[in-house]
């Protein structure tokens, strides 16, 4: 797939291991830093949706996306596993669970942008259980790269993604190669 990343959130909270290992599936190790997992809500705006090397159909395809997400590796590559992902495109959604196997589900979510700078993020889905989000955030500081070895870097240098597909014996985690990240 190729996308744009806009309005980007990453916000992170100490979780002890412990209470994510149970959600992480056999073959994947739970990645820290110091010792402690990591749970990260990202909300954020994608463009130009399609997969890779397909040109844009009439015009741009663009939609809100919230994904709640740990940190994990499997064979020394460190990733991401997504607890959950809600976006506000039908198709984007039944297509992620069908093709990738993830745990994607429609949600209404609002993307609006303030003249100070601020940007009003609010996402909700209406499913067996109710998961909202509403946030409110903005650029601090100059855009910068993750400096290598650092804690910025252990959250945001994540080149793979997992899944897990259901077979008889159960959840394997499967690598979904070829993820690139660019600058807009």
């Amino acid at each position: 797939m190729a996308q744009s990343w806009h309005d980007l959130l990453f916000a992170h909270w100490p979780v002890p291991a412990e209470q994510l290992q149970p959600l992480i599936p056999a073959g994947l190790q739970l990645d820290t830093w110091d010792g402690t997992a990591w749970l990260g809500v990202v909300p954020f705006r994608m463009t130009h949706v399609r997969p890779l090397g397909v040109p844009l159909p009439g015009g741009r395809i663009a939609y809100g996306e919230i994904n709640v997400r740990t940190y994990v590796s499997r064979h020394g590559r460190p990733g991401v596993w997504f607890l959950s992902l809600h976006g506000q495109d039908h198709l984007a959604a039944w297509a992620a669970r069908r093709a990738f196997h993830l745990p994607y589900r429609y949600a209404r979510v609002r993307v609006r942008h303030a003249a100070d700078g601020w940007v009003d993020f609010a996402s909700r889905h209406d499913g067996a259980r109710t998961a909202l989000f509403r946030g409110r955030y903005r650029l601090t500081g100059p855009v910068s790269f993750a400096a290598p070895g650092s804690f910025e870097a252990f959250l945001t240098d994540r080149l793979s993604l997992y899944a897990a597909r259901r077979r008889t014996d159960g959840p394997t985690a499967a690598h979904l190669p070829g993820m690139r990240l660019g600058s807009a």
